[in-house]
């Protein structure tokens, strides 16, 4: 007779349940031994085979533990607690045998043995494929079948968390090939609370279909009974599921959820890894703000596009977009304010695309449209009309309605003339910028003149960043204005004139919009402002008006230079007048309006320049401290014909400013019709061709200071207000 000896509860140090299997004789020798206890206390199980008892317990415990046995080889029923040292209690249940159960045991101990062994190998090889950064759909091969052959089970399922406790079954077997793909709800996931039961541990449902506990629906359709399953990922952020189950009721072991837990541990940090790549992937590759695709992704597709279009024979086309006037929004509420624009035109512009279609930032407030499969230049536009028009209603930016308008430049493919996606991009821009020419909240096609143009206006910018480093080519012109009725010469105007040593006089209005977009404005102006001033300087009694940028009065420093080149030229501040642009009102930020107010304490005048082509209101002129408007030459062109509707114009303009205590100069008089008519509206002041065109300073001087124009340039009050307001 043997017996057979079970430790069936138990606590190491660790606080790792352990069990053991001793099978032994009359004599107390051991016949067989097997268990995890052995290998974890670093026994050999088989070193322990003829051994007796007596050399194995220690002699202390000699008399608490041997009469057990001996009792039960006399038929007695026993259980005891053993305590072989103070890290070790164990509760052992001595059980008579027979030798054919001896050999099952023996058998059984080595199938477990081999299982155990299985089961390291496949965590082992699962590893490897993790370390080598095997391909995620071989990764989650190699675990199922880990699972399967080392736990010994039909069914094994690894989902994964969509959110909301929505899960998607990524992988398995012994399933239906529906099931695997298939979504499904698992009500515990769906709050914290609820995933916190996986946190503690494998889940285990012995006997799902009595189980009230687990409703499990998806299991119960496929005939589960038995399931394990474990947590992948963290608790807050679960990345889904690991389960083994079977459709026959077993049970599992600390062993078989150990083994489950490593797959699992393995298998989540694989998917962790992954999941960082392709985090850091998709921030390379998206606009952090919006989250939109990127400029380096929208050509990276824009290339694989064309490559399709040409392959097929189709078109694509490429929409360049720009938010109008986003400095307004982010001057007057904060770039925060204007982040929460930008966010939202990714979904206003998704609203009225195909699905396909892709939008990307391309940075600033600028943002990229590819449609591919558009028929014709008529399709292209008819999408373009939406990009414009999605724009119409507001943006809730701070809570409150905004509008703000789109610019749009438009390319389309050419399957004839074969581009890559730079020149497709570059012809978008030049399109978009004349679109933006023409008034802007508009879309422009790109067309073969464009490029010539764009072409040219890159070759502009570079001769004019030369011109101003040689220092001789650039100079400077002044245009009188006169005082009406007397047509005495009130001051000029300082205008920059380009003379190219190829091309011999450049046009302003060729030059100065690209200094403008290139931002050698800057450059220019003080260039302007620097000679007008020492010109001035010596014309006693004569007023000199500079033209200023947006781009320089949104410098925070204008204020000072004026202020330094009025002291380096010895000018009375009072001669001294900027003409500033009509668009600078309608930002209205805190900033524009105290370097307005900084330059009149400087005792300079403002003049608001082109008065009624922009956004100009009586609101915004009685907020800002502006001495003149210059009406623009447009609403002066036809007073010498018809003219009534403009010269009623005038005539609300004029009425307004003296309300003001503005004066008013209107520009482009070309005729004496013209002069005539201003004179009987009740202008202050005229300037245009048929008065006096722009001359250089020495023909100026010799056309000031005749007897024959004037005697008295100094007496009257040129265009200073006729109130004066405080500053």
């Amino acid at each position: 007779m043997l017996a057979r000896t079970a430790e069936v509860g138990g606590a190491l140090a660790s606080d790792v349940r352990v069990s053991v299997l001793l099978v032994v004789d009359r004599d107390l020798r051991v016949r067989f031994a097997a268990g995890s206890r052995w290998d974890r206390l670093g026994v050999d199980p088989e070193r322990l085979r003829d051994r007796s008892l007596r050399d194995i317990v220690p002699l202390p415990l000699h008399a608490e533990v041997l009469p057990h046995y001996e009792a039960v080889f006399a038929g007695e029923t026993r259980r005891f607690t053993a305590s072989y040292d103070e890290e070790y209690r164990n509760t052992v249940v001595p059980i008579p045998c027979d030798d054919g159960e001896e050999l099952r045991a023996e058998r059984e101990a080595r199938r477990e043995l081999s299982r155990r062994l299985t089961q390291q190998s496949a965590v082992a090889r699962l590893g490897e494929l993790a370390l080598r950064r095997a391909p995620l759909d071989d990764l989650m091969d190699a675990a199922w079948r880990a699972v399967a052959d080392g736990l010994e089970v039909e069914l094994v399922h690894v989902s994964e968390h969509l959110g909301a406790g929505r899960m998607r079954v990524a992988a398995g077997t012994g399933w239906p090939e529906a099931f695997i793909g298939s979504e499904h709800e698992m009500r515990s996931f769906k709050d914290e609370a609820g995933r916190e039961q996986y946190s503690r541990g494998p889940v285990v449902i012995e006997d799902l279909p009595s189980d009230p506990r687990w409703r499990a629906r998806p299991l119960r359709q496929h005939g589960v009974v038995s399931t394990a399953m474990v947590l992948l990922g963290a608790p807050q952020a679960p990345a889904g599921v690991l389960g083994a189950s079977s459709r026959t009721r077993r049970s599992f072991g600390e062993q078989d959820l150990d083994f489950l837990t490593a797959v699992a541990h393995v298998l989540n940090g694989a998917l962790e890894g992954l999941r960082t790549e392709q985090q850091i992937r998709h921030d390379a590759l998206h606009d952090a703000l919006t989250g939109l695709p990127n400029r380096a992704l929208l050509m990276e597709r824009l290339s694989r596009a064309i490559e399709r279009a040409d392959a097929e024979g189709r078109r694509l086309a490429l929409y360049f977009l720009d938010v109008d006037h986003l400095k307004v929004l982010n001057d007057s509420l904060g770039h925060h304010a204007g982040d929460e624009l930008l966010r939202a035109i990714g979904p206003r512009l998704r609203a009225v695309l195909r699905p396909d279609d892709m939008i990307a930032r391309f940075g600033g407030d600028e943002f990229a449209v590819l449609c591919e499969g558009v028929g014709d230049e008529a399709h292209a536009l008819r999408v373009a009309e939406r990009l414009v028009r999605a724009f119409a209603q507001p943006f809730e930016v701070r809570g409150e309605p905004r509008f703000c308008s789109t610019s749009v430049g438009v390319v389309v493919s050419d399957p004839d003339g074969p581009r890559g996606p730079a020149e497709l991009l570059s012809d978008a821009d030049a399109a978009l910028y004349r679109a933006k020419e023409r008034g802007r909240g508009r879309h422009e096609v790109f067309d073969v003149g464009l490029r010539d143009r764009t072409t040219a206006r890159l070759r502009i910018e570079a001769d004019l960043r030369r011109a101003i480093e040689a220092g001789d080519q650039l100079w400077v012109a002044y245009q009188p204005y006169y005082a009406l009725p007397e047509a005495t010469m009130s001051g000029v105007e300082a205008l920059l004139r380009w003379d190219h040593p190829e091309r011999g006089p450049v046009p302003p209005s060729e030059f100065i919009p690209v200094a403008e977009d290139s931002g050698l404005i800057v450059d220019l102006g003080e260039l302007v402002l620097r000679t007008a001033c020492a010109d001035a300087a010596l014309w006693p009694g004569l007023s000199v008006s500079v033209n200023v940028s947006a781009r320089q009065m949104e410098l925070t420093g204008m204020p000072g230079l004026v202020g330094a080149v009025l002291r380096e030229t010895d000018l009375e501040a009072e001669r001294l007048a900027l003409e500033i642009p009509e668009g600078l009102l309608l930002e209205d930020t805190p900033a524009i309006t105290e370097t307005l107010l900084s330059l009149r304490r400087l005792g300079v005048r403002l003049l608001l320049d082109d008065f009624g082509t922009g956004y100009s209101s009586l609101a915004y002129l009685r907020r800002h401290p502006i001495d003149a408007i210059k009406i623009d030459r447009a609403f002066v062109a036809d007073l010498g014909e018809d003219g009534a509707g403009d010269a009623a114009i005038i005539q609300a303009i004029i009425g307004m400013a003296q309300a003001l205590g503005m004066r008013v100069v209107p520009e482009g008089v070309e005729t004496a019709g013209q002069l005539a008519r201003l004179t009987e509206l009740g202008c202050d002041f005229a300037q245009g061709f048929h008065l006096s065109r722009p001359l250089p300073a020495a023909a100026l001087e010799a056309l000031a200071f005749t007897a024959t124009l004037s005697t008295n340039l100094g007496d009257h009050e040129g265009l200073r207000p006729p109130v004066r307001r405080p500053a």
